[in-house]
């Protein structure tokens, strides 16, 4: 089997830590800034019993922290659902009758 993005992520940390693994207009995140702020998201999702399997919505925008909350999820083995923020909570409650 393939290794995940996350451990591809670890791989890259631990081979060239102050890489850099991201760049966005307000902030550039190494591959080891990202292990670890990965990590510390990973550890609070498990503190909230968020386990594999579990299915994670999320409503953040296609950002750097966007990025990490999906890698943190994925690392725990939790499938991430991305759902728009702008929409209604009543799209939110369709769109997660959809995820059963």
């Amino acid at each position: 089997m393939g290794r995940t993005i996350p451990q591809l992520l670890a791989d890259a940390a631990a081979r060239d830590p102050d890489g850099t693994w991201i760049r966005a207009d307000d902030a550039e995140l190494t591959f080891s800034a990202t292990a670890a702020a990965v990590g510390a998201r990973a550890a609070a999702l498990r503190a909230h019993g968020v386990g594999r399997g579990d299915l994670v919505a999320m409503t953040a925008r296609t950002t750097p922290a966007y990025l990490l909350a999906w890698l943190a999820i994925t690392s725990v083995g939790a499938i991430a659902v991305p759902m728009n923020p702008a929409s209604s909570p009543a799209e939110f409650a369709g769109l997660l009758d959809q995820t059963d």
